[in-house]
């Protein structure tokens, strides 16, 4: 076959103030010779650099390995091809378009973004790394990638990029996305570079050993040197080849098998940009392709949904399977010695097949709620890890035979938009969780760890599927409503959910985080859907509300029906809301007939009503104050206090639906969704708007913390759960503002998977990017060129700075006082001045069990002179000829350290901060060893004794860095202790310097000790008055 034509590429501007080697070239042609070398130089570049790769990439696999070892045919390369050309790129986000957009950000002053949970996986096949012993999964959440070890444990999180990922592909140590046109690489989380090569969207990335290849929509395909930078070939298809997917064969060096939509698979050299052979096709787009554990042997997926084993190097079909289910989404061969194959399917089911007895032997149904979008067994296991649609990843093993699969571990999120989200407060105090609901499930998901994220089950929904229901119908309907209580989870269900037009009401347990036991409807309706549910604050009572306006009663323990409202006494609407008081005398319920209706929860008799003009859509009570917010139809939230029957307050601003509502802990604040896209925080005691901002997507449900330092929301459109920080919480003093004066508010972009809104990220990016040449830069791992090789001028390494450099505080910043009659902490890790105090303890611990053997009697060796004959040295001798002492003087080889030198300028100055600073930067040992070589019997160890005891008195006069001083002081009258003493004398010598005079330092120990019997005098007398006023209250009855 006559190979398709290779577009040449125009030279590309590299946005680097590097010239490119052309330039260097006409820089340097007065010199033939070098020019000369020069341009052979990258030709032998061009020719070799593929093959260089294969031994120092950072992935090399089991097929990247067989690539050194031949195959059928090299790359002999082509001098007359173009040279390798740099890639243009921007280093860390650079450019100045970000930095504009970054400008327009207006966060929010009280709610800040945290972090959003809940993105596990998208339609982007997931990237698998082995480092040594460890496996690394890389997961697109949309715009960010999330790394999960083996364990399913996330580890790290990456920058969001500007866009959403198309392609994924990993190794060890670099991340390599594409996003629209753009190739961006991460290293450790951080983006480092983001390369123009292609002018179309990138779609498909693939890597062999420290080469990229990259295809484009355009059908470019280019093969780009990681390391360096630089394009090593280029290859542009023909109209009628639409590359679906990509495979490097095991032992075919630097060649790659590309299958294409039309049905068409080919074979090409990457080195010389040329087709080696067209296979004949099955009539069918190739949509996957994989590797066999045996040498030319490959496994091909079709749309039709057959699968053929295929050898390439015969062109022949070894054996066909078909898939009933139709196309073939992914394939994997298992690598354990076991001869079976795992294929995908479009309705989310996993197929397993055996290639000794060529069959199908199991299928895996509904392994995954939709398509699933990759299947691949770990290497050398009997593990398979499965991705799909659902926003999910799952690791089977089997271990239970070949045919049943079991699952191992997994974690999941929402398949579709959660759409309500409540806080669950645990009775016995633990950490609070998160209840979300949304695609017909509950799932309990926790706000600090990812992997912590659990689907209640609604029952062996499996076992049913196989008989033939489909697994989709089985499920409850969608959770409207919900309400919990924390009283009685662990006697029985406490949790009771509303699901839409559904006539029964079903309860939960969340200490058995399943479906509960009872089923409730309404006595006088039946056929009626539920509409608003409730629990009672002792957790024995549960509450449903239909469309017919009647509150029926039920027990939560038994499921017994223990009452319901009197016909004329009900709404004449559907009801709305149902909520108890903290007292458990009081029911309040609401509708959409405009009617607050109070009900005594014994008898379910109707005590008072409140009605309003327009129909009333939501309701929450905030039990600590009696105080009921409701929302009706003209966007205005109403409170009133329960007590009274009264209205309170009174908020209206909303300019669309409101969605949702919360209560802070205390009481203080309302805050309040609409689909507008606001987020309103209102002041209670003022009655005034306290703060609001604006997200890029409407918020459909929130919730605040139980201890009032996070809001959690949804928006419409997006899987996740949203996390916003309280600035007030830690500390931030907030005025409080009309309506008028807000009346532009601040827009926050929502929290990323990173960390951060997708604003604050390129804020950053813009002011470390423009602006950020002449900071402190950071070498990149020693791989980035130096600028000999980009310029042509030797001047050292290109180094990579750090976005978040700049806000990372250092560990030996010293800390503040707070004020000069409190003590303050220096901020230091426990375990800094712990280990100080421990030293002594920690060395004897770690001494070797056996003891140390002498080395053995070295030769003894005459000393010589060099020279053609041997003669030995003479003798050195003193001036009156005699033979000099070989005992080394060891006073004479005291050195002044740094810290030494620290602390005489400290103390000449009386500024100890540089001195403080020093040592923070110094560990433990480090510290002890300073600490030890000031002692002396000369007038310098003793100025250094005086000089240490001078710098501690002065740091327990200031009141800072309390424990750290302590720690300081404990090791230095340990390790300096006998000297101390052996000093003191009370004769005054008129030979030493009034520092180093003994009576100067016996002076200075008794200040010392004034100083530290005054602050820690006082702190013992406030913790002793602490600790009878303590357990004057414990011994209370």
């Amino acid at each position: 076959k006559r190979p398709a034509k290779r577009k040449e590429s125009p030279a590309f501007v590299s946005l680097t103030n590097a010239p490119s080697r052309a330039e260097n070239n006409k820089k340097r042609s007065h010199d033939s010779g070098r020019a000369a070398t020069d341009s052979d130089d990258d030709d032998n570049d061009k020719q070799n650099t593929i093959e260089e790769s294969n031994s120092e990439g950072d992935n090399e696999d089991k097929s990247d390995e067989e690539m050194n070892s031949g195959g059928d045919g090299g790359m002999s390369g082509d001098k007359s091809r173009p040279s390798a050309r740099p890639l243009p790129m921007y280093g860390r986000l650079n450019h100045r378009e970000s930095g504009k957009r970054a400008n327009n950000k207006s966060p929010a002053r009280l709610w800040e973004p945290y972090r959003a949970m809940g993105f596990i996986t998208t339609d982007v096949p997931f990237s698998l790394a082995y480092d040594g012993t460890k496996t690394l999964f890389y997961l697109s959440t949309g715009k960010s990638v999330q790394i999960f070890n083996g364990e399913f444990g996330n580890i790290m999180v990456t920058q969001q990029q500007e866009h959403k990922i198309k392609a994924l592909v990993s190794n060890s140590t670099r991340i390599i996305t594409s996003c629209g046109a753009k190739i961006n690489v991460f290293m450790n989380g951080k983006l480092t570079d983001t390369w123009h090569a292609h002018q179309a969207p990138v779609y498909l990335l693939y890597l062999i050993a420290d080469c990229l290849v990259a295809i484009s929509s355009d059908r470019m395909m280019k093969v780009i040197q990681i390391k360096r930078g630089v394009i090593l070939s280029e290859v542009q298809f023909p109209y009628g080849f639409d590359t679906t997917c990509i495979l490097h064969p095991s032992g075919y060096l630097n060649k790659v098998l590309l299958g294409s939509s039309q049905g068409q698979l080919e074979l090409w050299n990457l080195n010389t940009s040329t087709k080696l052979y067209q296979f004949k096709g099955w009539g069918s787009g190739v949509t996957a392709l994989a590797q066999s554990p045996a040498v030319d042997v490959v496994a091909i997926g079709l749309e039709n949904g057959k699968i053929y084993i295929h050898n390439l190097k015969y062109d022949r079909t070894i054996m066909v399977f078909e898939q009933a289910e139709g196309f073939v989404t992914s394939l994997s061969f298992r690598s354990d010695g076991q001869a079976f194959l795992a294929s995908g399917t479009m309705e989310g089911h996993v197929a397993l097949w055996d290639l000794e007895n060529k069959k199908r032997i199991a299928v895996m149904e509904y392994a995954h709620e939709g398509k699933v979008i990759k299947v691949e067994y770990l290497n050398q296991q009997p593990v398979m890890v499965t991705t799909g649609m659902d926003n999910a990843i799952r690791m089977w093993i089997f271990d239970q035979g070949i045919e049943k699969p079991r699952t191992l571990r997994q974690v999941s999120g929402h398949s579709g938009p959660p759409n309500l989200i409540r806080f669950y407060s645990k009775a016995s105090g633990a950490a609070a969780s998160l209840l979300t609901v949304g695609d017909r499930s509950m799932r309990n998901l926790d706000c600090f760890f990812t992997g912590r994220t659990v689907e209640l089950p609604q029952g062996k929904l499996m076992a049913q599927a196989k008989s033939g229901y489909a697994y989709s119908s089985l499920k409850k309907p969608p959770i409207t409503m919900f309400a919990s209580n924390s009283q009685k989870e662990t006697e029985w269900d406490n949790i009771i959910t509303a699901h839409l037009n559904s006539s029964e009401a079903y309860t939960w347990s969340f200490e058995r985080q399943s479906l509960g036991k009872h089923t409730f409807k309404s006595a006088k309706d039946p056929k009626r859907a539920i509409t608003a549910v409730g629990l009672s604050a002792c957790g024995n009572f549960g509450f449903t509300g239909s469309a017919s306006g009647v509150i029926d009663k039920f027990n939560m323990q038994s499921g017994e029906h223990r009452g319901l409202t009197q016909t004329a006494q009900s709404h004449k609407g559907m009801v709305t809301g149902i909520e108890c008081d903290a007292s458990n005398n009081t029911l309040v319920s609401t509708s959409l007939d405009g009617s607050i209706r109070f009900w005594s929860l014994s008898t379910i008799a109707l005590e008072d009503t409140i009605t309003l003009e327009h129909p009333i859509n939501k309701m929450v009570l905030n039990k600590d104050s009696n105080l009921l917010a409701v929302v009706s139809d003209d966007l205005c939230i109403r409170l009133f206090d329960i007590d009274t029957k009264k209205l309170v307050r009174l908020f209206q601003g909303h300019e669309n639906q409101i969605t949702d509502m919360a209560f802070s802990p205390d009481g203080r604040w309302l805050v309040s969704a609409s689909s507008d896209g606001s987020i309103r925080t209102w002041d209670l005691p003022s009655g005034r708007l306290l703060d609001w901002f604006i997200t890029p997507r409407a918020p459909t449900s929130l919730a605040v913390g139980p201890d009032g330092d996070m809001l959690a929301t949804t928006h419409t459109d997006t899987l996740g759960v949203y996390l916003w920080t309280n600035s007030a919480h830690y500390g931030y003093d907030f005025q409080l503002h009309s309506t008028a004066d807000r009346a532009q508010p601040a827009t926050v972009g929502l929290p990323t998977a990173a960390g951060k809104s997708s604003e604050s990220i390129l804020v950053e990016e813009g002011e470390d990017g423009a602006e950020s040449g002449d900071d402190d830069e950071v070498e990149d791992d020693g791989e980035a060129e130096t600028s000999a090789e980009t310029t042509g001028k030797g001047k050292g390494k290109a180094k990579a700075k750090h976005l978040d450099e700049a806000s990372t505080p250092s560990s030996s910043t010293p800390s503040k006082p707070l004020a000069k009659s409190l003590y303050t902490f220096s901020g230091q890790p426990k375990s800094r001045w712990h280990t100080l105090a421990n030293l002594d303890l920690i060395k004897e611990r770690n001494k070797p069990l056996e003891a140390i053997k002498a080395p053995e009697a070295a030769p003894f060796f005459l000393p010589t002179v060099t020279g053609l004959e041997p003669k030995f040295a003479p003798v050195d001798t003193d001036e009156n000829g005699e033979p000099k002492s070989k005992i080394m003087d060891f006073g004479s080889l005291r050195t002044r350290t740094k810290f030494l030198q620290l602390l005489e300028k400290s103390h000449e100055s009386r500024d100890y901060t540089e001195l403080h600073k020093h040592l923070l930067s110094m560990g433990p040992a480090a510290i002890d060893a300073e600490f030890r070589s000031m002692s002396g019997l000369d007038a310098e160890g003793v100025n250094h004794l005086h000089r240490m005891l001078a710098f501690l008195e002065r740091q327990l006069n200031s009141h800072d860095n309390f424990e750290l001083t302590q720690a300081y002081l404990n090791l230095f009258l340990r390790v300096q202790g006998d000297v101390l003493v052996q000093h003191n004398f009370k004769k005054e010598d008129p030979s030493l310097p009034d520092e180093a005079d003994a009576s100067s330092l016996g002076r200075r120990l008794r200040k010392l000790v004034e100083a530290q019997q005054a602050g820690w005098g006082r702190l013992q007398g406030l913790f002793q008055s602490t600790l009878c006023l303590t357990q004057y209250f414990m011994n209370m009855q």
